[in-house]
């Protein structure tokens, strides 16, 4: 069970549209403060900022899970594409591009769908 606070500040930014929000556009009172640094303790939301100083926040999966909201496909979609990138060692990079010279492209030639140089 969340606590009144923390609800209301993850249930503010879900209204604003979860993803990417600029802090510009979220109207937190100043006692909602605490909740949000609790927030992003608790991984719940995450805070970007870029170069030019402009602040975003986003819910986590476990903030649109605290607030019983349904999380969208493309955050699903972000998140495994991000991991699955990560997650790429060294030696599966190797592997690929061992692959990649050791192509045959002659089945192709014959085909047509490749000119020969």
């Amino acid at each position: 069970m969340l606590a009144d606070d923390l609800k209301n500040v993850l249930e503010e930014l879900y209204r604003a549209g979860a993803h990417r929000v600029p802090a510009e556009d979220i109207d937190w009172p100043q006692d909602l403060h605490a909740a949000v640094f609790r927030a992003l303790n608790m991984q719940y939301m995450v805070r970007r900022q870029d170069g030019a100083g402009h602040v975003e926040f986003s819910l986590t999966r476990a903030g649109y899970t605290a607030i019983d909201a349904e999380v969208p496909w493309s955050q699903i979609l972000r998140t495994r594409l991000r991991d699955s990138c990560r997650s790429e060692s060294l030696a599966d990079t190797l592997k690929c591009k061992a692959a990649r010279r050791s192509f045959d492209p002659e089945p192709f030639f014959i085909l047509g769908r490749i000119r020969r140089p």
